[in-house]
């Protein structure tokens, strides 16, 4: 594909993600299915029409989209995250722990595969382990998603994470 093509692509991806997190899971299906017209492989698209899937509930063209983008490499980060994800609300914890684990090896600084991971022990409630998971997803990204299951607010200050119990974290995400 020309660079035209790639940036055609990246730009339907950039708003089909734009739209997802404003909740219009339509426009971003519409999105990223554009992006899937000019490149048909096209790994982020893939995960973004499995982003809006597992958003409407649609557990299994979630998976499906996922495993299409695995196909398309192979060692993903993104990929076995999003496959990590649908395992958990599955209730599989051991296989969403191995694709947290499978991020990791590929982004050991990934705070998306830490929060994974933290929600996975929270679900198996091994609260040390998700507190310490929770706590690097942070340290790697401070404006995370992690901050609610401390019991903080992301502009309070790290000091104050050492006065935090962690049996007041929520018992589901």
């Amino acid at each position: 594909a020309d660079m035209y093509t790639h940036f055609a692509e990246y730009g339907w991806v950039r708003l089909g993600q734009v739209r997802l997190e404003e909740r219009k899971h339509n426009e971003a299906m519409k999105c990223f299915e554009k992006a899937l017209e000019l490149n048909p492989e096209s790994e982020h698209a893939l995960l973004g029409k499995a982003r809006v899937y597992l958003a409407q509930g649609k557990n299994l063209e979630s998976l499906r989209a996922v495993r299409k983008a695995l196909e398309v490499d192979p060692i993903s980060e993104f990929g076995f995250i999003q496959l990590g994800e649908l395992q958990l609300l599955g209730g599989k914890y051991g296989e969403a722990h191995t694709q947290a684990k499978n991020a990791l090896k590929i982004n050991p600084r990934s705070e998306e595969a830490y929060y994974l991971l933290g929600r996975v022990y929270l679900a198996q409630e091994k609260l040390e382990e998700a507190e310490s998971s929770f706590r690097k997803a942070i340290s790697f990204e401070p404006k995370y998603y992690a901050w609610p299951y401390l019991g903080l607010r992301s502009e309070e200050h790290t000091s104050e994470l050492s006065h935090t119990d962690i049996s007041r974290m929520p018992s589901s995400a």
